[in-house]
């Protein structure tokens, strides 16, 4: 079944309008990261608060982008889906979180959880897990195709 040529534009100039969001927001989480590393330089010490400004972003832009990519879009979120593809970033970022946030400002003992790992000590794989995480919260509002009827 086609789409009226109105519902059509409407979509495509909606996606459109969501890339462009997707590319505003990756420019602020590049703010954000400038911000983050010019504090961390002074003060040699990792801020949640300044991590999650361009980390937010970045996830949001992820999610502008799935939105945009969708086959069509549905008011029921769909948490199985966002939770089966985000599960792990969102996991790898709280140990990074974990890591800096908490346990080494306290001196806490050393586990496999305390130590940093390839995804933890740059900011372009953390960078990369948080459009992932925004990819996958934007893929639960991302509806199905109906059936076509015969």
């Amino acid at each position: 079944m086609r789409l009226p040529l109105r519902s059509a534009a409407f979509q495509i100039a909606a996606r459109a309008v969501l890339v462009v969001v997707a590319l505003v927001l990756l420019s602020r989480a590049q703010a954000g990261l400038v911000h983050f590393r010019e504090i961390y330089a002074r003060n040699l010490r990792f801020d949640v608060a300044p991590w999650l400004s361009w980390l937010v972003p970045a996830a949001l832009s992820g999610a502008a982008l799935a939105l945009a990519a969708a086959p069509n879009w549905t008011f029921r979120y769909r948490w199985a889906v966002s939770l089966t593809v985000g599960l792990v970033p969102m996991l790898l970022l709280a140990q990074t979180l974990y890591v800096f946030g908490v346990a080494a400002p306290n001196n806490s003992s050393s586990s496999w959880l305390t130590r940093p790992y390839w995804f933890s000590v740059a900011a372009e794989p953390q960078y990369v897990l948080a459009v992932l995480v925004g990819v996958a919260l934007g893929l639960g509002f991302a509806g199905t195709r109906s059936p076509k009827s015969s």
